[in-house]
């Protein structure tokens, strides 16, 4: 019996590519000059991801800061501060602040 289907791995790297080898049940179907066109097509196609993975990591990495920012606004408008701003009010804004981190890291 014949093998239907193979499996083609993602090469390991920052950049989601596929793996330059042929497999084995490819070779009586496509010549080496195929494979490696075929390589560059799905490459091509695979952009956007990077620049996607690019993006998601730039608005995680601005998100810490942000909500670093939050707490400590939080605890001085709740402890230091003569306006005493109901503790709900900043609490609000750290827990926005950290579901919008959870947010952006599971997209």
């Amino acid at each position: 019996m014949t093998a239907t289907s193979c499996r083609i791995e993602l090469a390991a790297g920052k950049k989601i590519r596929i793996s330059r080898v042929q497999p084995s049940a490819m070779t009586n179907y496509m010549t080496s000059s195929s494979w490696t066109s075929f390589c560059d097509k799905i490459d091509e196609a695979l952009m956007p991801l990077d620049r996607v993975q690019r993006n998601h990591l730039l608005s995680f990495i601005a998100f810490v800061p942000l909500n670093v920012a939050l707490m400590i606004i939080a605890y001085f408008l709740t402890t230091r501060t003569k306006l005493r701003v109901p503790v709900v009010t900043p609490t609000v804004l750290v827990l926005l602040g950290m579901a919008g981190m959870i947010g952006v890291k599971s997209y």
